[in-house]
This record gives C-alpha cells, structure tokens and sequence, in this order.
C-alpha cells in the first residue's frame, strides 16, 4: 500500500507546479509537485475505500505531499476532536 500511494502521488505530478512550488520554497528537493485540489480529491478517493488510521500508518513522511494528505486525511475524519488527535499522536509515535 505504501508504493501505490507513492506512485499514485508521481502519477498526480505537476512538473510546472512543480517548478512554480519549489521555487517558493528554496533548498528544498521534496517536493512532487502535486496541486492541492488533486491532493485533496486523491485524500476522499483513499478515505472512501479504506479506513483512515490504517491509511496514515501507511503513508511516509519522505515528500511535501504526503505529509499534506495526511493533514487531509485527519480532516476527513468524523469525530470527536480530542478522539481524532489522540489517535493520530499514537500513530505519529509508533513510525
């Protein structure tokens, strides 16, 4: 799950936003490329399929993307507040 959701974000790459991105962020070389609303549009079509704490156990931290999908990952989920964040700071600590 974890290469098909890496491969997933290259194949959403956007070489001009690409460009355009890093450029605003100089010295950085994590960055795919992908624009938001394709992000957020790839965050509803995993969270429909598959539960969200197993999604974001499976999602590395290597690249800007996939740290931004897991931020919209945690706000798709429903639920009380202090539920979803000790779920993803007991996540957070176990990678």
């Amino acid at each position: 799950m974890k290469q098909k959701i890496k491969e997933k974000l290259f194949e959403l790459m956007d070489c001009k936003y690409k460009e355009f991105h890093s450029g605003l962020c100089p010295g950085t070389n994590n960055i795919i490329g992908v624009r938001v609303p394709v992000l957020r549009n790839y965050a509803k079509e995993l969270a429909k399929t598959h539960k969200i704490e197993e999604l974001l156990k499976q999602i590395d931290n290597q690249y800007y993307e996939e740290v931004m999908l897991q931020g919209m990952l945690i706000g798709l989920e429903k639920g009380p507040f202090e539920m979803i964040r000790k779920t993803y700071r007991r996540i957070c600590t176990q990678n």
